[in-house]
Formats: structure tokens, sequence, C-alpha cells
């Protein structure tokens, strides 16, 4: 027999508002738009019937906006497929269908058909906070201090994302990914950026027994909530920090009558002939351990891989493996280790980002130039990405001799990208000179005041 559902569940929107599945960034990226529109808000436009051959009727019955494209039919519809519209099942007679036009624009979302257009919460849980790796930190020390890091209550956070000055201020929990600049395998920066990458993956087995433990809490505060065992009636809605606090042995009688009953249910829903445990489940019940921990183990032996699996895969195709804009590179050999890069479309963006300065007091945007070191000082302090130092802490320590030649190879793999992608000219090795510039010039256009940054 099988699992019930009950014990396969894992998704608690109090942790993660991912369902992690393989992503389509472009996908996620209109689903994006819309929430920067309405404000964090999803679309409550739902179109299900917008076809290739609405938008080819769209583009032909407005020869002045589109000339000649009527002329030649069949490259027309060619284009909107290939290059125009994200297509699920493309190629499949009968089975074809559009998702959304590609996010070109912001309101690409209007025109979407919801049913092919899905983002598993990607762009809700972006739109509210940023990079997901944080969290496999994270979770596991709530898990450990029972939910009492004060650090993370409310106003207490140190991190001030609208903040230009050292935006994740004293936040215990920072991450820092080395980045492969170069995207080269076998030297010392591949390297690095591999010890890099095998760190946060190797994360993910403690970060899925947290969030199941956290899963199965947050199902027993529920049964607790409804027989008036625990204050607050059925609709109180408890937070992850609360929800850990049941681990406290005031709870520890409710708990293991709780989840004895499911272990004991779980056992006969897995046992093989002759009401024999499963081999799995019978080695963890040998360990001894509480009513709850057993019950997790259980599940760890049960689901934990194919748990592991499917944020395996979301991770990679939420980091573009191998893709254009790529922050995560793996060779297609078996068993080749993932290592961080820095594709040039992703630096470009993030350049458009650094060079922009917003002025509160005239309430105004304007991009300036920016010097090479405190655009490295920026990619790190903002979002964790190290090119010329070493991420202390993160699985590594005191740089060697080796690791500093290396660093100066990578930052200077850096300059020469920036050079490539036309952001950077240096005029003599003075460091003065060196700048990077922007590419699209702003000068103090009127915009309401952000509500926070990028």
């Amino acid at each position: 027999m099988a699992l019930k559902s009950r014990d396969k569940l894992f998704r608690l929107p109090k942790i993660s508002l991912l369902d992690f599945k393989v992503l389509e960034m472009d996908r996620v990226l209109t689903m994006l738009f819309a929430r920067i529109h309405h404000k964090g808000e999803d679309s409550r436009l739902f179109k299900k019937d917008t076809t290739v051959d609405t938008f080819e009727a769209h583009f032909l019955s407005q020869p002045n906006r589109f000339k000649d494209f009527g002329k030649y039919p069949a490259i027309t519809r060619g284009w909107l497929q290939t290059h125009l519209l994200d297509l699920v099942n493309r190629g499949k007679a009968g089975k074809e269908a559009v998702a959304a036009p590609r996010p070109l624009h912001g309101y690409t979302y209007r025109f979407r058909n919801p049913s092919h257009c899905r983002d598993y919460g990607t762009a809700q849980h972006i739109y509210e906070t940023l990079y997901h790796l944080r969290l496999m930190k994270l979770l596991p020390d709530l898990v450990k201090r029972k939910g009492t890091e004060t650090i993370c209550l409310g106003s207490n956070c140190p991190v001030r994302s609208a903040s230009g000055d050292r935006p994740q201020g004293d936040c215990p929990y920072q991450i820092g990914l080395f980045l492969d600049v170069q995207n080269q395998p076998g030297t010392r920066v591949s390297q690095l950026a591999e010890i890099s990458a095998e760190l946060h993956y190797r994360r993910i087995p403690g970060f899925v027994r947290s969030y199941f433990l956290t899963k199965k809490l947050d199902e027993f505060a529920l049964d607790l909530l409804r027989t008036g065992r625990l204050q607050g009636g059925t609709n109180r809605q408890l937070s992850v920090a609360e929800v850990l606090r049941l681990l406290d042995d005031c709870h520890k009688t409710d708990r293991e009558q709780y989840f004895g009953s499911r272990l004991m249910s779980m056992e006969e829903d897995t046992a093989i002939e002759d009401n024999t445990l499963d081999p799995e489940v019978q080695a963890v019940k040998n360990l001894g351990l509480d009513n709850l921990n057993t019950y997790v183990e259980c599940l760890m032996a049960l689901r934990g891989d194919y748990q592991r699996s499917f944020i395996v895969k979301s991770l990679d195709s939420l980091l573009l493996k191998n893709r254009p804009g790529a922050l995560l590179a793996q060779l297609r050999s078996r068993n080749a280790p993932r290592r961080f890069v820095l594709d040039s479309r992703l630096l470009e963006v993030l350049l458009q980002i650094a060079v922009l300065r917003f002025d509160t007091a005239t309430n105004r945007y304007c991009s300036e130039e920016i010097q090479i070191d405190r655009l490295l000082l920026f990619l790190r302090e903002r979002y964790g990405l190290y090119i010329d130092a070493l991420p202390r802490g993160e699985g590594f320590g005191e740089a060697t001799i080796a690791d500093c030649e290396a660093l100066r190879r990578n930052k200077a793999a850096f300059k020469n990208k920036l050079r490539e992608i036309g952001f950077f000219q240096d005029l003599s090795d003075a460091y003065i000179t060196q700048h990077v510039t922007p590419r699209y010039r702003i000068n103090h256009e009127p915009v309401s005041s952000p509500g926070g940054a990028v």
C-alpha cells in the first residue's frame, strides 16, 4: 500500500510560496509583471481561448501598423510561433496551445491562458522576497531553536532592502555565492565556484526535513485549535515561529498522542505481505526516537529523495542552468558538479540596476557612473554575489595563495566581460579612472517614490 495524501502533503505557504516544479522563467516573468502592476495582487483577467489564430488575425487586421504582414502569412505565422508566443506542446498536432506572449512588455499577462501559463507561486514569492537559498539556511536553524530566533520577528529583522548602504544589515542568515566569471571548467576559479554551489545544494536534505517537520507541526496545530486545546479558535493563523514553539515540552503529551496515531496509520498504509513493516519504516523505528521524529524520519525515508529531486530541478530552472542569463552551470557528463557562473545577460541586468540612483530630495531617478570596486561591493552586499573575494563562512575559510591568484584572474575576467558588453573602458591603470558607464542615460526623470529596491 502507498502513503495517504495527508502524509505526502509537503507545501506550506507559511514557509515558501513556491510549489517546487521545473519552472519556465518566461511564465514567471509574465506573472511577475501582473503583480508589479497590481501592487502584489494577481491579475483577475482570465482569457481561455487565445490561440495563434487570434494573434495572427490581430496582426493582419491592422495593415497600417504591420505593413506587408498579409503578403507573407506563412512567415507571419512562423514568427508568431517561434519568436512572439510562448507555446506549450509545441509542434504536437491538436495539443499545441498558447501560454502567453513572451514577456517583452509589462502587459503581456493580459493575453495569457492561465491554464498553460503557470508559475507555481514563483512570481508571488519573488515579489515578496528574493532568492530561495537563504531560506534553506534559515529554516533548519529556526527548527533547532524551536522558533525562538527573535531577530527574524517583525521589525527586528535587520534586512532593509530599500537601503543603499548594507541592505542586508547584520542578518546572520546572509548567503554568499562565488561566481566563475570566465565559466571555464577545470580552473581553480571553477573549483571555487563548485565548492560554493555544492554547499548550497547540500543544504537541501536538511531543508526538506525541516519543511516536513514544520508542515506536520502545522497540521498538529490545526488539530489543537479545532479541539480547543490551543486558544484562538479554528480561524487563528499561526506563524512559522508559533508553530515551531509546539516543540516545547509543555506540548509533549498532546504531540506524542497525535503523532503516535499518525505513525500507526502510516505503518498500516506501508505494510507489505503478512502485515510486515516496510524495511525503511522498521529501520527508523529501531532508532528509538519520539513519535514526532520517528514520523518525520519515516517520511524522509519514504519521500525525502522525491521532494529533494523536485527542489533541485526547481532551483536549476530558477537559476537558468546552462541557459542564457544563467547563474548556474553544469557539464553534461554524468555526476558533473554544479558551479555558480555570471552570464553576460545576467550581468547586464545587474549593471542597469547598479548605475541607478534615487534622489529622495527630488523624488527622481538618474543614472551615473560607478567605480569597479564599488560595483563589486554592491554585488556582494545586495545580492551576495562574490567575484574578487570568498564568502567567509559559506564553505570557505582563509584564502590560500592559489585562491588569491584565482580571485585576481576572476576580477580581470569580470573587467573583460564589462568591456565586451560595452559598459567599461579603462583609460589607464589608475583606480580613479576605472568606471562602469551606464548604457542608457536617465536624467532625473520624475517618478513615484519606490516602495523598495530590486
